[in-house]
């Protein structure tokens, strides 16, 4: 019943790419002044429109999992990096998880897409990922 592993599979990778897109602060050259900084999904709460979440069929789970863990690090010098394994095994360690080898893995691949989506995110001329023919 529904979509086969792999398409499931990559349709979680998507899902957490956009979810790192709408988490992007936009961020504008040479703005020098005092403006918020938000994130694109509060532009979309404070205007009450929907965010265009992407819907999942199965697995929803795994992106709930994702962003309790924190989907993301602050590298030392400055911006995000995907979690690591240490990272899942100390969250599932602390938590009783009991993650699967294959759970373990999408989440580092979701982990590394959030990151994609908020750097790609950043540039107000982005377009969703779930916009892109590529997510077709």
């Amino acid at each position: 019943a529904g979509e086969p592993l792999g398409k499931r599979k990559k349709r979680l990778i998507l899902a957490a790419h956009q979810m790192g897109w709408l988490n992007a602060i936009i961020e504008l050259k040479g703005d020098k002044s005092e403006r918020p900084k938000e994130s694109r999904l509060s532009r979309y709460n404070a205007a009450n429109t929907p965010a265009p979440f992407v819907e999942l069929d199965a697995g929803e789970y795994l992106l709930n999992l994702l962003m309790e863990a924190g989907p993301i690090k602050s590298q030392p010098m400055g911006g995000f990096q995907a979690l690591d394994w240490v990272d899942f095994a100390a969250y599932a360690s602390l938590t009783m998880a009991d993650l699967e080898p294959w759970e373990a893995t999408i989440l580092r691949k979701m982990s590394e897409a959030f990151v994609t989506g908020m750097n790609e995110g950043a540039s107000p001329f982005s377009i969703p990922p779930a916009d892109r023919e590529s997510a077709k």
